[in-house]
């Protein structure tokens, strides 16, 4: 790719405990995304203005990258590092949702956090939410009977839904326990035993996002307000939407 004074290809390189859900707003540009053990790059197009606007909100170092690989820190002439051999990916791929859907299970993971992990133990909780199979889910919607919906809470991605609730449904899913706005499988406790509070704050989890952490030590963070009562009709509208 040949850079010219008009078009430049930019790049973001961040930590990846940083707010990652800010990147949801990239989706609709053609910025492209890497992870590098504990950073995360983000590749945009100086033409690219949707791109370019959300970029220079992130928290990160932001430069403009040579055909020789070389990165030259905006406002400055000199390049300071060379862009490492990375894999890129559309935003889609690596943090798996789509706006206004949540992200059940994104793919980052905390490596520079080994000694924070989910073991088997604790004190026993019941379940307050539970990980669903999308089209499992849509055909015990539709023979439920109302009052049952009324007492449920769900955020749909691409093939799960994340549902809220007591009873929760009766078909197999991924059981998890709330506390705060912290979710986490049920049966599994933390490693070194610090509280949700505490896990939030290290996260830097915002007040209006609920933080899941996955047996596989994956996490996600949901905002609040994809969190809408469970409907008949808009679990239909999305599936029939996604085979469409």
């Amino acid at each position: 790719m040949t850079n010219t004074a008009d078009t430049r290809t930019l790049v973001v390189k961040t930590l990846l405990q940083s707010d990652l859900s800010s990147l949801g707003k990239l989706l609709n540009s053609q910025a492209v995304m890497a992870v590098e053990n504990t950073d995360v790059w983000i590749r945009y197009n100086s033409e690219d203005e949707h791109a370019v606007n959300v970029a220079s909100c992130l928290t990160g170092r932001r430069f403009r990258l040579l055909d020789n690989n070389l990165l030259v820190p905006l406002g400055s002439t000199v390049a300071t590092e060379r862009l490492p051999k990375l894999e890129w990916q559309g935003l889609a791929q690596v943090l798996q949702f789509r706006l206004p859907m949540a992200a059940l299970s994104g793919r980052l993971t905390a490596p520079q956090l080994p000694q924070l992990k989910l073991i088997r133990g604790g004190v026993e909780r019941p379940a307050a939410a539970g990980v669903y199979s999308l089209e499992e889910l849509l055909d015990w919607v539709v023979a439920a009977p109302q009052f049952r919906l009324q007492k449920l809470a769900a955020c749909v991605s691409e093939r799960e839904v994340l549902v809220f609730g007591n009873p929760l449904p009766p078909i197999a899913c991924k059981f998890l326990c709330l506390e705060g706005r912290l979710l986490t499988p049920a049966g599994m406790t933390w490693y070194p035993r610090i509280s949700a509070g505490q896990v939030l704050e290290h996260f830097d989890v915002a007040a209006d996002q609920i933080f899941l952490w996955t047996n596989n030590e994956q996490w996600s963070t949901i905002p609040t307000e994809y969190v809408r009562p469970l409907r008949r009709a808009s679990i239909r509208a999305f599936v029939d939407k996604q085979w469409a």
